[in-house]
Parts: C-alpha cells; sequence; structure tokens
C-alpha cells in the first residue's frame, strides 16, 4: 500500500514540476537572423509568405493588400476587375 503512495505522489510530483517549468521556458524566440515571424504576410494572388517591410502594398476598396512583386499585383488588380 505504501508503494502504492508512493508511486502515485511521485507521479503528482512530477507532473506539478514538468507543469511549472514548461511555463517558465519561452516556446519560440525570434532570432535577429530569422527576422520576426510575425512580420510577415501572405500574398493574396500567389499564396506565398512576404516580410511587410519588402512586400508591394495597394489599397483597394479601403482594404490594404501586401504583394511580393508588382507582377502579383498588377495579376490581383486584373482579377478583380474581372469580378462583377
Amino acid at each position: 500500500m505504501r508503494l502504492l503512495l508512493f508511486i502515485i505522489l511521485a507521479y503528482v510530483c512530477y507532473r506539478v514540476l514538468k507543469g511549472l517549468w514548461g511555463k517558465s521556458s519561452p516556446k519560440f524566440q525570434d532570432s535577429p537572423e530569422a527576422g520576426n515571424i510575425s512580420e510577415m504576410v501572405q500574398d493574396p494572388f500567389c499564396k506565398t509568405f512576404v516580410h511587410v517591410k519588402e512586400a508591394k502594398r495597394l489599397t483597394v476598396r479601403g482594404q490594404e493588400y501586401f504583394f511580393c512583386s508588382q507582377e502579383c499585383a498588377d495579376k490581383f488588380l486584373e482579377k478583380l476587375e474581372e469580378e462583377p
């Protein structure tokens, strides 16, 4: 009976320590080499991801879009003009 209580107590301690240790350690850190992942935007035409600072910006009907290149922006505008 004591062995069973010892095993249960050890398991509870393990879970508590694991929970405390997991909360204090960061899950993801941005590195300067990789850039900040939160600054990435998706091109609505070709679906690639681009850094906000490098993206081509276009405002259509009050909404801002980000593109990987001027070509994608032009194709996106053509597609919008074709829609009724």
